[in-house]
């Protein structure tokens, strides 16, 4: 009997000595990630996407504090997605660490960092399957593809956000390393349950997480079935992994799904009410093709338009430039011609399985994607693996050639590859803002008793959360712009179950009634008269906050059925207001584009200084919110003058010093009534 216990020891040991072998090795790496990724996201400032003061401070904040019965759209559609990947950032910058912004922004760096170690784990098991290669230049290939593979425009723009993009694409890509780990170990023979269940339940929880990861899920799907060794082994994996999928999706988004159609009738609403056919909307699709390609040509080649920054394509809109999807498209394109010219002649390919399946299950998913989204944000999994199936395409055939290309010569030229792609990409400008001594930093006034507050612009969802820590009982509806006649709010929400709900919930109301909106935008609200909503101008108050623009938050009423509702067409320009000018100073603007309008915000001026008291010279200075950074904006002599481009906006102070720093004057920029002028 003593033997079963010595090999249970041995067993034991055998463990040990393999946790302890990672520790020192993978562990290192995994903490050296984590680190990378923190500082990364710290460098870089705090988020401040448009998502992020819109829905993913508001969903959680909801969701955990029961404001569901309470509320209605207050984060426009975006309110109504899965809320649970956000819950993390809420608590920690609104409720366990408000007071360290850093250290929020560190923390939410740490998605990048396993996302930096996932591709390092499936760039170095690829690498070590090309022959020919030396120990040196398998390390030196492995450090520049993961560099070129987790620096594309998609994967760092996001990195420290809360888009969730980061996270659920590392969780497709550790199921992306299950799936090729296994490919070379089971040689041609039937993949294991546990491999095949833990693959459908990494892609399942990838997509409980986040519905946008669902397109991943069919490609590693068809590889499964074509490399089972017959058609028996296929419908088994099939099965065990789509039971995986099923096993893991299920109790993340099952709960959700629930809740939805309890609200709405629709498990995904707003998206697929054309199949779920909810009373709350019309019945579409939902589904925003900002990105789809616009022509034949787009559609069949559309990486090569990535690299134009005068026509913004796939990346919300705007401009940038990024070859790494490119670079695979062209490999792949001659990798496929190569290994058709190779089966002809029935020679064995020279590329292991385990790349082969990488390059598959990129251009499959980079084909689904395109289909369904074509947006570079939820792409990151594609735009990673690209580079890597690419780059050691390339390494194989290189390596293939050893007469020709020698070591040095070899890692020369993945080396100018990988500085080429890093040197030509451009990232889009996407919104950080500075820290300050709290996550969010917020001036709220006290409003009346029971409120009513009509968030009137987007994003606002932010300000939910703000306004109600100083008054509790304060409720809130959101009827962005999109609610004006003709817009999509109205064509698809005011005359179903939504808009109802809308226009019951203010006629309702027994108490105040107030309407937010943002000072830097045109104060034409023309959804309210929909909803009989009228807005006193005279009874505002102002609150600020370090994420959004100043909010101007006024007295309002509903107008009843019986009254009628005097609608006033008023239209609105911009003011140059000179503040704190020195004695003997002189500040004049004028506008180059600016006229009375109800739909634009934006002008182009020149101001023109004279500053007897600065004879060494007058250096202008730009405050634009939420940022209250000073920005250069122009220098020059005691007198002189400097053009803005069409950028200007209401609420922004041009700060006139001379060279000690005093300051001269001041101009601040706001709407005016053209009426009053």
């Amino acid at each position: 009997m003593p033997q079963p216990v010595n090999k249970d020891l041995n067993r034991n040991n055998a463990r040990a000595t393999r946790l302890a072998r990672w520790l020192k090795t993978d562990g290192v790496l995994l903490l050296a990630c984590l680190l990378v990724g923190s500082v990364v996201s710290v460098l870089r400032g705090q988020d401040n996407w448009w998502d992020i003061i819109n829905y993913h401070i508001y969903n959680p904040w909801a969701i955990l504090n029961g404001r569901w019965s309470k509320d209605l759209f207050v984060a426009g559609i975006q309110g109504y997605f899965h809320p649970l990947l956000d819950i993390p950032y809420y608590l920690l910058s609104m409720v366990w660490l408000p007071g360290h912004p850093r250290l929020v922004a560190a923390l939410a760096g740490w998605p990048y960092g396993f996302l930096i170690f996932t591709t390092l784990l499936i760039v170095r098991h690829l690498v070590g399957y090309i022959g020919n290669i030396g120990r040196i230049e398998r390390y030196a290939a492995t450090l520049l593809i993961v560099l070129l593979s987790v620096t594309g425009v998609s994967a760092w723009t996001q990195a420290g956000t809360t888009t969730n993009e980061v996270t659920v694409a590392t969780i497709v890509l550790l199921a992306v390393y299950v799936f090729i780990s296994s490919a070379e170990r089971d040689g041609g023979r039937k993949t294991s349950a546990a491999r095949l269940l833990s693959m459908g339940a990494l892609l399942g929880v990838a997509a409980g997480f986040k519905l946008t990861a669902a397109i991943y899920a069919p490609a590693m799907g068809l590889l499964l079935l074509a490399q089972g060794p017959d058609v028996r082994a296929a419908i088994r994996s099939g099965f065990l992994y789509s039971l995986g999928w099923l096993l893991a999706f299920a109790p993340l988004y099952g709960p959700w799904a629930w809740h939805l159609i309890e609200y709405t009738g629709n498990p995904m609403f707003p998206m697929f009410n054309n199949v779920f056919h909810s009373s709350f909307s019309a019945a579409v699709g939902g589904m925003d093709p900002i990105g789809m390609p616009d022509n034949m040509a787009q559609w069949f080649f559309y990486p090569f338009f990535w690299l134009d920054l005068k026509n913004p394509t796939v990346y919300n809109n705007l401009p940038f430039r990024d070859a790494r999807v490119l670079f695979f498209y062209i490999v792949g394109i001659a990798y496929f011609a190569g290994a058709l010219v190779f089966a002809l002649r029935r020679k064995k390919p020279v590329v292991p399985d385990s790349i082969r399946l990488v390059a598959a299950f990129c251009a499959i998913s980079y084909l689904i994607w395109l289909f369904t989204f074509s947006m570079l944000r939820y792409a990151i999994v594609i735009e990673v693996l690209a580079p890597v199936a690419a780059s050691v395409l390339l390494l194989c055939l290189l390596s293939a050639l050893q007469s020709r290309f020698r070591p040095m010569l070899r890692l020369g030229l993945l080396l100018a590859l990988v500085s080429c792609l890093m040197a030509i990409t451009v990232y889009p400008d996407v919104p950080r803002i500075p820290f300050s001594k709290r996550t969010y930093v917020t001036s709220t006034p006290v409003l009346a008793d029971h409120a009513l507050v009509i968030l009137a612009n987007e994003p606002m969802g932010l300000l939910a959360p703000m306004i109600q820590a100083v008054n509790t009982d304060a409720q809130f509806v959101g009827l962005p712009l999109c609610f004006a006649r003709s817009q999509w709010c109205f064509e698809g929400f005011y005359n179903y179950g939504l808009g109802s709900k809308l226009r019951q919930a203010i006629a309702s109301h027994m108490g105040p009634i107030y309407v937010a909106s943002y000072s830097t935008r045109v104060p034409i609200l023309p959804q309210l008269a929909l909803f009989r909503v009228q807005v006193d101008r005279g009874a505002c108050q102002v609150m600020t906050t370090n994420a959004t623009a100043n909010v101007s938050i006024c007295r309002a009423r509903y107008v009843p059925q019986s009254e009628a509702l005097v609608e006033k067409q008023q239209t609105f320009k911009l003011d140059f207001v000179v503040e704190d000018l020195v004695e003997g100073g002189h500040v004049q603007a004028q506008w180059a584009v600016n006229g009375c309008t109800t739909t634009t915000d934006l002008g182009k001026l020149t101001v023109r200084w004279q500053m007897p008291m600065a004879p060494n010279g007058v250096y202008v200075y730009l405050r634009s919110p939420p940022s209250y950074e000073e920005q250069s904006f122009a220098a020059g002599g005691s007198t002189g003058s400097a053009s803005s481009g069409l950028w200007v906006r209401a609420r922004q102070t041009f700060v006139f010093k001379d060279k000690s720093g005093a300051v001269l004057a001041r101009g601040t920029t706001r709407f005016v009534a053209c009426e009053a002028q």
